[in-house]
């Protein structure tokens, strides 16, 4: 796909987005509305749309969405290249609410950090941690305590995998891993992710737990419940309520 073509299909997405549609959610329905693209493409369509909230301290509001998405994805371009091309002191000011810099101080480094594209990490079930990253490959271990999480760093589209699609492990991203193991549950508890939204840490819990006890799971919105019955459902996942 050219860059026009990446530019005009996440513009489509961004003029899309509400309070009642999420970027994620417009992300899938575009997605969703255009299968044959490929995994390629559609990952330069999500990583554009994200460089625009990224960098959107930096847009010109004055000027069309079109315009002000390809200068998001100038500006991160620019960065990738070279973090330093970026002072500190314009990340304090314009990728942060004017609020936090009242409550918080950051480094340099972790204000970089904000900018950067995240990491791929997976989740993986307790029972297959030694089998799955090898199966999967392009796998490196996490950090403890999140003895469960991998980073991966290949290029094939995880949905699509067999072992994606057997319940072996959910895409997660580190931080809301080690909320699981900050919670430390054990079988048997009875636990409540209050606002649990597509459902990863209340599976990650149920994993945690063995699958006894257990979890009351419970969000505003019905289509992020409808989802994670579908997760729970692949990861074999049965002690939990909605």
């Amino acid at each position: 796909m050219s860059d026009s073509a990446t530019v005009n299909r996440a513009t489509r997405v961004l003029s899309r987005v509400s309070p009642q549609l999420p970027a994620d959610a417009a992300l899938r329905e575009e997605l969703r509305e255009h299968r044959r693209i490929s995994p390629a493409e559609q990952r330069a369509i999500v990583r554009a749309v994200y460089a625009y909230y990224r960098w959107f301290g930096w847009l010109d509001e004055r000027i069309s969405l079109q315009k002000r998405l390809a200068h998001a994805l100038s500006l991160q371009n620019r960065f990738d290249r070279d973090p330093a091309s970026v002072k500190a002191e314009a990340l304090a000011a314009r990728a942060l609410p004017a609020w936090v810099a009242d409550e918080v101080t950051f480094t340099p480094d972790y204000l970089r950090q904000l900018q950067r594209e995240p990491a791929l990490w997976i989740r993986v079930q307790n029972e297959y941690r030694a089998a799955l990253p090898r199966a999967l490959g392009d796998c490196a271990p996490g950090p403890a305590p999140a003895t469960h999480a991998c980073r991966f760093t290949g290029t094939k589209d995880l949905f699509k995998t067999d072992e994606f699609h057997q319940g072996l492990f959910e895409i997660q991203d580190l931080g809301s891993q080690l909320v699981g193991h900050a919670c430390a549950p054990q079988p048997g508890e009875t636990w409540w992710d209050a606002c649990c939204g597509e459902g990863g840490k209340a599976l990650h819990l149920a994993d945690l737990m063995q699958n006894k006890g257990l979890i009351w799971a419970t969000d505003r919105s019905a289509r992020r419940l409808d989802r994670l019955r579908l997760r729970a459902k692949r990861a074999r996942v049965f002690n939990y309520r909605l």
